[in-house]
């Protein structure tokens, strides 16, 4: 195949698929198809679905995520892991991202992220460690822990767990 000579030569065009698939979308917000949400504006309701609205935004995307560990250290509120869409859709993201919150200056702020991202992970404190226990990788549910040391910002591998 040869690269296009000019942007005329690269342009593909199928009105009838277009309108097709846009009558189709129309149809599906209309009679509130494959709506698992409400967005409320004022007086205005639009049904939505926060699969679709969490890969346009990054607000909804965050307020989408679920399966987070949560621990506190120190006077900070660490959340762990967890995906950004429903679990069973196929197009949920799962995460290895740890944030902390500082209630001082309400902000969150990244830190290190985990070795492996773990959905529906188990979170706890225990002496100044915060430890990662299992979850889900998107695959298999994992035996393997590790912690995080917030004083250096990083994680160790400790092994595994029976499950």
């Amino acid at each position: 195949m040869e690269p296009c000579v000019s942007p005329d030569e690269c342009v593909y065009t199928a009105h009838t698929h277009a309108d097709l698939t846009f009558s189709r979308m129309e149809t599906y917000l209309r009679t509130k198809q494959l709506c698992d949400v409400t967005l409320v504006a004022g007086d205005r309701r639009i049904p939505a679905h926060r699969l679709v609205l969490s890969s346009v935004s990054d607000y909804f995307a965050a307020m989408f995520t679920s399966g987070v560990g949560v621990a506190t250290w120190n006077g900070f509120l660490y959340a762990i892991g967890g995906h950004d869409a429903p679990a069973s859709s196929l197009a949920s993201r799962l995460s290895d991202c740890v944030e902390r919150y500082d209630p001082q200056t309400d902000a969150w702020t990244a830190v290190a992220p985990m070795s492996v991202s773990r959905d529906a992970v188990g979170v706890c404190l225990l002496g100044d460690r915060l430890y990662a226990v299992g979850g889900y990788d998107g695959t298999v549910y994992l035996n393997t822990v590790e912690a995080y040391d917030p004083q250096t910002n990083e994680w160790t591998q400790l092994g595994f767990h029976p499950v």
